[in-house]
């Protein structure tokens, strides 16, 4: 029964006690509606990041080949043809071709190779005669490098040696 000497107070009204507001629908968390564009944003500003002049950037192997000395050789002969690869993102590959010979040196993952491939030049050249020698470099990026040189073929008197 109600005390004549209180005032009246009305019940507390329950909490929805209507249908439930749109973003929260029943037995889920709260729905939020607004996704900001992070996603673009990142890409932007790796796109930015990028474009930094300041940044190293790795450039395509180096490789130099050493010719025997006075770059000649005779027919029948056999020389020597020093190789000096670098790369400092590693070395993947490096093949020496001379006439219709090719060496494979192995230099997976190496930085820097320095190494000598045996060639045999064959009988019948004439004296004066130019050979190419080539190498052909690749790193682990897949940047190649290609270099040419070359012999001559002299003649086989001691006077010339």
């Amino acid at each position: 029964m109600p005390r004549a000497d209180l005032p009246a107070v009305p019940a507390p009204a329950l909490p929805y006690a209507h249908a439930p507001p749109p973003t929260r629908p029943r037995g889920h968390r709260l729905v939020i509606r607004f996704r900001p564009p992070v996603l673009p944003a990142l890409v932007a500003l790796a796109a930015l990041a990028a474009c930094d002049a300041e940044r190293l950037r790795p450039g395509p192997p180096t490789l130099a080949l050493e010719m025997p000395p006075g770059n000649v050789v005779t027919s029948p002969d056999t020389f020597v043809v020093g190789i000096v690869a670098r790369d400092d993102n590693g070395l993947d590959s490096l093949v020496i071709t001379f006439l219709d010979q090719v060496r494979d040196v192995f230099v997976f993952d190496e930085i820097e190779v320095v190494d000598g491939v045996f060639f045999v030049v064959p009988e019948g050249y004439a004296v004066g005669e130019v050979l190419e020698v080539s190498g052909v470099v690749r790193d682990l990026v897949g940047e190649r490098t290609a270099v040419t040189a070359s012999v001559t073929v002299g003649s086989d008197t001691p006077a010339s040696r």
